[in-house]
């Protein structure tokens, strides 16, 4: 039997059905449940940003019918839970590069695919998720903040995360709705492209801005930032 049409049987299997025999299939050989855990439970580490988040994107998109008409929609929510919360949680113990990646895909990924229907729902009906697609962008605003105080962020990575940036402000349609982070994204790729480094300013526009209320985090992490400064200068000088 060919790929193509091992993939044709699984692609138009029940879905109950294909859960069934993978289980079965994982708890009698060692390999294939060594190999299946480890596929469905990526360390992020080696998540595909992009990809993953289209995926849920798009599996959680779907007509429905409410008070005012029948709508396409996203349920923002869905995304949110289950991939931006557990994503941003870990965010931290990312290198740099993946890190970048992750701030591109959710930019890239939900300015390509909110909708103006995502925003015309109502919470008696149980369909607006504008207010997930708020926490989203609040989460983007801080990982943006958190990428942009890692020393090891290149002027090249910084000039192409710009035009995604710019172009995920351009064709997002959310700026008309609620808060979106992108000026203040781009306020501070400026602010590291001026100086080469990482400045006070940055800290400043995250304390500022607030995304999700985490005013005080960044506070803290000035006042760590800038002990870490005073301890490095102060050595220099010994």
């Amino acid at each position: 039997m060919s790929i193509e049409e091992i993939t044709k049987i699984i692609n138009e299997a029940d879905d109950s059905k294909l859960c069934k025999y993978v289980a079965l299939w994982a708890i009698e050989h060692d390999d294939f449940r060594t190999y299946i855990t480890h596929a469905l439970n990526l360390p992020i580490s080696e998540i595909d940003f992009a990809e993953e988040l289209e995926r849920v994107i798009r599996d959680n998109t779907g007509l429905i019918q409410s008070h005012y008409f029948e709508r396409l929609i996203v349920d923002w929510g869905k995304v949110y839970y289950r991939l931006i919360v557990p994503w941003y949680k870990e965010a931290h113990t990312l290198s740099t590069g993946h890190l970048l990646q992750l701030v591109e895909a959710i930019t890239t990924q939900v300015s390509s695919h909110v909708m103006e229907d995502d925003f015309t729902g109502d919470d008696y009906y149980g369909d607006d998720y504008s207010c997930y697609l708020s926490d989203i962008f609040g989460c983007l605003g801080n990982l943006s903040g958190m990428l942009m105080i890692r020393d090891d962020l290149t002027i090249n990575a910084l000039i192409s995360f710009r035009e995604v940036v710019k172009n995920g402000k351009s064709t997002d349609i959310s700026n008309e709705y609620v808060n979106t982070p992108y000026d203040d994204m781009l306020q501070m790729i400026q602010m590291r492209l001026e100086a080469g480094e990482v400045t006070c300013g940055i800290f400043d526009a995250m304390i500022e801005n607030a995304h999700n209320c985490k005013a005080g985090d960044w506070v803290a992490a000035k006042s760590t930032s800038y002990a870490a400064w005073a301890s490095s200068k102060k050595r220099k000088n010994i």
